[in-house]
């Protein structure tokens, strides 16, 4: 029993560091079973069953499974005292520690008049959304009348971002400025939001691989701009610093400026602040390299007095890191904790491996007659037998054969890729075929259904060596020496790095243990079949 008492006190003591004194009672109680907590979400995830029982919900629960939009009608209907009776007693403090987290969030909009601010009566779950956005948000044409800063990038160092922190940015985001809509419309979108600062300025938030995008359009009132979008980037880089921090993950942002004629729909141009602050750089990510105006990039983001050497960012987040020569074996690994291991690993599988084999798919499958594009063409018949049996599902067709007709090999994971190499690559010898489905199964075991995001000494350097070796010979396969040296480039980047703080040290393990994985377990609760 002493034993008890005392884990509980440390539980509180833990939830205390975020269920402070204005949390609404959250502090006052304690939740022993996070999978009960885990159930309550996915409940409000149902499948098209609950709509032929519910049919007076049926356009709520559309307007959420496509949209993320969360009514409290519809988590009535989910929640009922007769089928839920706990969820339903409890959907209050519920929906508090999901709005805590950032899982939902109320989002705010300006009434007809535009010059005062309502809170909408529903909530918003961008974890949920997976309306694709529409090129011209990212991209949006250039207008005489309106000036747009330039794109603000906040670059994960480690090359590595799950899309969870994303989505709490945006849930934070929501609290702060109203949503901006288009014909009554929501602007949000599966890694897109648009934001109405003011009247006058609407801010773009998107994501994609491992950096955040960050652009302004002005409409009126220059003479107010540089402040307000001085201050939205602050409030951006604070809520990142919390959201990484409560989730006990020491991921570092380290600010870049893209160049105007790059597009922000892919990862070029970009260029990191530091060196804009003290020195003329030359962009070289087109055919003719051309000099950038340092003070026309900064001007909107930094204030005058910021626009100095080392101003507006930490100092310790612009230095650069030594280099470290590559090794296919250690003997002891880049860090001395259980949960910087586990990044590690991470990284090295999901990173590196969804890389390597991404390059060995193009090597086996385009030629100069063919795209892959072409070749999946060809092979529609057998991918439509695939999905019938169940060895792919409709989110990976989607995948594939997206509605603009042009696939994104960016998209495919190591799960997709381990099953277009079972099944229809050809001349993929099974020596090959046997490493690709090691890293899928590890990648599985390691990173996606992982009990703890822990991996102590002695599997860590097993897991390392053995990943590191099948990934050296799969790189080799690709035919290209220039792309050999990028990977072990990358391996060395991953050994090199540090990740200092532990993870699940504040709400996740306030929580328990589990909570951590709330947003993967509904992640994949989603692409399940049985819900499409």
């Amino acid at each position: 029993m002493k034993h008890l008492i005392e884990y509980l006190e440390e539980i509180n003591i833990r939830r205390s560091k975020i269920l402070d004194k204005s949390a609404d009672g959250l502090k006052d109680m304690i939740v022993l079973d996070p999978q009960w907590m885990i159930d309550a979400l996915k409940s409000l995830i149902t499948d098209r069953t609950f709509i032929e029982k519910n049919p007076t919900v049926t356009k709520e629960w559309y307007a959420f499974n496509n949209k993320g939009k969360l009514t409290h009608e519809l988590i009535d209907a989910i929640w009922t005292k007769k089928d839920k009776p706990d969820f339903h007693d409890n959907k209050e403090y519920l929906i508090r520690v999901m709005e805590k987290l950032n899982i939902i969030a109320k989002p705010m909009s300006y009434t007809l008049d535009g010059k005062s601010v309502k809170e909408e009566d529903y909530y918003l779950a961008p974890c949920i959304l997976r309306q694709e956005t529409p090129k011209e948000m990212v991209c949006p044409v250039s207008d005489p009348e309106q000036e747009r800063t330039s794109v603000l990038c906040f670059v994960c160092k480690g090359k590595f971002l799950p899309p969870p922190i994303f989505h709490r940015l945006v849930g934070a985001c929501l609290m702060h400025w109203p949503i901006a809509k288009q014909n009554g419309e929501n602007l949000i979108y599966c890694g897109c939001c648009l934001f109405d600062i003011d009247e006058y300025h609407r801010l773009t938030l998107h994501f994609l691989g491992h950096v955040i995008f960050v652009r302004v359009t002005i409409i009126a009132d220059i003479s107010q701009s540089s402040k307000v979008c001085s201050e939205a980037r602050k409030l951006i880089h604070e809520n990142l610093s919390k959201i990484t921090k409560n989730l006990g993950q020491s991921l570092e942002f380290e600010p870049h400026i893209q160049c105007p004629d790059c597009n922000a729909d892919n990862l070029e141009g970009m260029i990191s602040v530091p060196r804009l602050q003290k020195e003329k750089v030359v962009c070289k990510a087109h055919v003719k390299p051309h000099t950038l105006v340092s003070r026309q990039l900064l001007k909107f983001w930094f204030e005058d007095g910021e626009q100095k050497e080392g101003k507006g960012f930490k100092e310790e987040e612009t230095k650069e890191k030594p280099e470290k020569m590559p090794s296919a074996s250690i003997t002891k690994g880049p860090s001395v904790d259980d949960t910087d291991r586990f990044m590690h690993i991470a990284c090295l599988l999901v990173n590196v491996g969804s890389k390597v084999l991404r390059r060995l798919l193009l090597f086996h499958t385009v030629t100069p007659t063919c795209t892959l594009d072409q070749y999946l063409a060809n092979k529609r018949i057998d991918l439509d037998n695939l999905r019938k049996k169940r060895i792919l599902n409709k989110s990976q067709m989607d995948i594939l054969f997206p509605p603009s007709g042009i696939t994104s090999l960016g998209d495919y994971d190591i799960t997709l890729l381990s099953a277009l190499f079972t099944n229809i690559v050809p001349n993929i010898s099974q020596q090959h075929l046997d490493m690709i489905h090691y890293l899928r199964d590890k990648r599985n075991e390691i990173f996606a259904h992982a009990p703890s995001v822990a991996v102590n000494l002695n599997n860590y350097q097993t897991f390392w060596n053995d990943i590191y070796t099948r990934l050296e010979a799969l790189s080799k396969q690709c035919n290209d020496p220039d792309f050999e040296k990028e990977i072990s480039k990358e391996i060395q980047g991953i050994q090199g790095s540090t990740f200092q703080d532990k993870w699940l040290q504040d709400i996740l393990q306030s929580l328990s243990g589990r909570m951590e994985n709330i947003e993967m377990i509904l992640q994949n609760f989603i692409s399940s079949p049985k819900i499409k």
